[in-house]
């Protein structure tokens, strides 16, 4: 069947995530991940991220396109394998997705990942 949010069940417990990203990836997921081991322990099924969850560079220098990376990409991945590790649907409040077109452009894409770790749903 189709994935959708109802199969959380009827009355699904969600988790709003503060955090400060930061100009480092991999430090932006480790806190993402003890968002997530947070929410499920706290019986949430959807956690939800802020924009620029996953990389906030300085403004004017252009290190956030060079850090964009297509849904596809290894970045995503990660965020899909931690989705799946925790058990817990995820929504990504702004990715900076690169252009597949081969312009400088990025898009700031609102990504959900349900808890198997499936691309569920994307939007520009």
């Amino acid at each position: 069947g189709k994935r959708s949010l109802m199969s959380m069940g009827a009355n699904p417990k969600l988790a709003v995530g503060q955090m400060c990203s930061v100009a480092n990836a991999e430090e932006n997921i480790e806190q993402c991940r003890a968002l997530a081991k947070q929410a499920v322990e706290q019986g949430a099924a959807l956690l939800s991220l802020p924009e620029c969850f996953e990389y906030m560079g300085v403004p004017g220098t252009g290190d956030a396109l060079k850090a964009a990376q297509p849904l596809s990409g290894p970045l995503m991945a990660k965020y899909r394998d931690l989705a799946k590790a925790e058990g817990i649907w995820l929504s990504l409040g702004g990715f900076h997705e690169a252009s597949p077109q081969p312009e400088e452009k990025m898009y700031n894409t609102h990504v959900i990942i349900d808890k198997q770790g499936g691309l569920v749903a994307s939007y520009r």
